[in-house]
């Protein structure tokens, strides 16, 4: 912690300190005779102020009341043996002020004279806040270019608009070997951006790719990744970005603008980096502008900077442009998950969506309880072989789903039962409809080339 702040901190520790040493001499000589009397004699006083106040046909409201116990108070405190270092100084201004004016006088004063001070602050505090907003909505990116479902952070407010809705990390659940090498990875970023902040040059981020199926926790990983860095996290999809000509620079511009670092998360990356020779070869209407777009973006990212990393993710790292994979130092595969994280990620979305206190009656997780028991959640992952991070959540989503449109609204083994039935059957179909659209694209790719 810095010098500055620590005399300070302590200062104000040691003034604590002293307050409640004396608060508690304060409490110990009201409970002697001496100060009983004192209690006693108070309470006259504060019945003879009332029937003055009743006198001059003026009720005493709450503050009078209070503000008259409080200066009877430190009456008290001034005569006891305990505050006899205060007692000239009360006697004189205290019980001297209380004589010749009211207690609403003396409130109305003191609010009067603590008003300068706090306007000052209040005024100080206001404009630095403003800026920050007239900052927030300046340098914001638009709502077409960013991926608002992404949970996008960038800048002061963005932080404290999290901290404010109680925004919390979401768990990451990965096969052990991906885990460990995305834990690898965001230890290097943040300390390469610890290295930038403290002014080392000579440190850049390095670009990453993640690869794999969809729904495998490449966008949670880079969002992840963001926010245990505490760096800036501008999620886009590629079709946003060849939405403009100068959408990219608008996003690099604003990245190098950031004060924490950024991550630019790109989705779907396949669609914007796709092989310039097939684009060439395209008789699409938008090929040529999508070329020159990829050379645009292979130029921008041609160096590796201290103000933004790019964090890439595509279902089909085949097709990207070999320049493009260059730019790309670390590559992490996202697989299907094994047995083992299946059980897991199936515990924690049945505990985040059944369980959960807060969106279900206590009836309806008893209930769930008794069905979703350890047993048949294993026995469930068994039968969930090929289903991807998100497919899992889905189906427990689609099991409370299933409940709202019963009469009860309760969970059954029929719901469980018929639920997870057809989601395999959608997937079988869907990996039966993969196979079908890849043999097709590879014997049109066969039959295109030269014999």
């Amino acid at each position: 912690m810095n010098k500055k702040k620590i005399i300070p901190l302590l200062a104000s520790l040691m003034i604590i300190g002293q307050q409640v040493q004396a608060s508690q001499r304060y409490i110990g000589y009201y409970e002697t005779p001496e100060g009983q009397r004192m209690k006693e004699y108070e309470k006259g006083r504060l019945r003879e102020e009332m029937e003055r106040y009743y006198r001059y046909q003026r009720r005493p409201g709450t503050l009078d009341i209070i503000g008259e116990a409080v200066a009877g108070g430190l009456q008290g405190i001034a005569d006891s043996s305990a505050g006899s270092e205060i007692k000239d100084y009360f006697t004189r201004q205290i019980t001297e002020f209380t004589r010749e004016k009211s207690l609403w006088d003396m409130a109305y004063y003191g609010a009067y004279y603590a008003m300068i001070p706090m306007i000052a602050i209040l005024m100080q505090k206001g404009t630095s806040a403003a800026i920050d907003i007239i900052k927030y909505k300046m340098t914001t990116p638009k709502l077409e270019i960013i991926d608002q479902s992404a949970h996008p952070k960038y800048g002061r407010m963005a932080r404290l608009s999290r901290w404010w809705s109680g925004y919390k990390t979401p768990p990451t659940i990965f096969d052990q070997s991906v885990k460990d090498y995305l834990m690898e990875i965001q230890e290097k970023t943040k300390n390469i951006r610890n290295h930038i902040l403290a002014g080392d040059k000579s440190a850049t981020y390095a670009n990453l790719l993640l690869y794999g199926p969809p729904g495998t926790g490449k966008t949670l990983f880079a969002r992840v990744l963001a926010d245990y860095t505490d760096m800036d996290f501008l999620p886009v999809t590629a079709a946003g970005l060849l939405q403009s000509t100068t959408a990219f620079n608008d996003l690099i511009e604003m990245a190098n603008r950031s004060k924490y670092g950024t991550i630019i998360f790109i989705d779907e990356a396949d669609a914007l980096f796709i092989d310039r020779n097939k684009l060439l070869q395209s008789t699409a209407p938008d090929a040529l502008a999508q070329y020159k777009a990829l050379n645009h973006i292979l130029a921008k990212l041609g160096q590796r900077n201290n103000k933004f990393m790019i964090v890439a993710a595509t279902n089909f790292a085949h097709v990207m442009d070999e320049a493009m994979e260059r730019r790309f130092p670390e590559a992490v595969e996202m697989p299907l998950p094994d047995a083992t994280t299946r059980l897991a990620l199936l515990k924690l979305y049945v505990n985040n969506e059944l369980f959960d206190e807060k969106s279900n009656s206590k009836e309806f997780i008893t209930r769930a309880r008794l069905l979703l028991t350890d047993v048949s959640i294993s026995t469930l992952s068994d039968k969930l072989d090929g289903f991807s991070h998100a497919k899992i959540g889905d189906l427990v989503k689609a099991m409370k789903d299933a409940t709202r449109a019963t009469k009860d609204g309760m969970l059954t083994a029929t719901i469980i039962k018929n639920t997870v039935d057809r989601a395999i059957q959608k997937h079988l179909v869907l990996e039966k409809n993969k196979k079908i659209r890849e043999q097709f694209f590879a014997d049109k790719s066969v039959a295109a080339q030269p014999s």
